[in-house]
């Protein structure tokens, strides 16, 4: 059934149906069971429209969402990928095997930098007691008064 052939209130809440998707295109089925609807009450056919305006407002907040989080995910992907060169720029300088992951590697060179550093400094903490007990103990002698 096409515009023309309807009566000039049908074709009013046509428009009106066809206004509330806001821009979406429809096939021609679609176009006939609005055709169909805007054949009812003015009221029903607002009815409609209105939530149908409302849930295309809805789609289109959640379109906008969906584009600012694919957006932030590109974002932190390509931030990534920069910190990961650094990394991996930070292990070749250090010359460090980086392997597949830049960041476990250095990791684990930390660490046993970590551990070899905790055991040196065990060792000079020992060594400085021995040195402590083996100190000629003070006399007194030359001392000030």
């Amino acid at each position: 059934m096409s515009t023309e052939r309807l009566p000039a209130w049908q074709a009013d809440r046509l428009a009106t149906l066809i206004d509330a998707l806001g821009g979406i295109s429809i096939g021609a089925r679609e176009r006939a069971s609005l055709t169909w609807l805007a054949g009812f009450e003015a009221d029903t056919v607002e009815n409609v429209a209105s939530v149908m305006r409302r849930l295309t407002r809805r789609a289109e907040v959640l379109d906008r969402r969906a584009n600012a989080a694919r957006d932030e995910a590109i974002s932190r992907h390509l931030e990534a990928d920069r910190y990961r060169g650094q990394l991996a720029d930070l292990c070749e300088w250090a010359g460090i095997e980086a392997e597949d992951n830049p960041y476990a590697s250095l990791v684990a060179h930390l660490k046993t930098r970590e551990q070899a550093d905790e055991k040196l400094l065990s060792t000079f903490t020992a060594w400085r007691a021995d040195v402590d007990a083996e100190a000629i103990p003070d006399t007194g002698k030359g001392a000030r008064t």
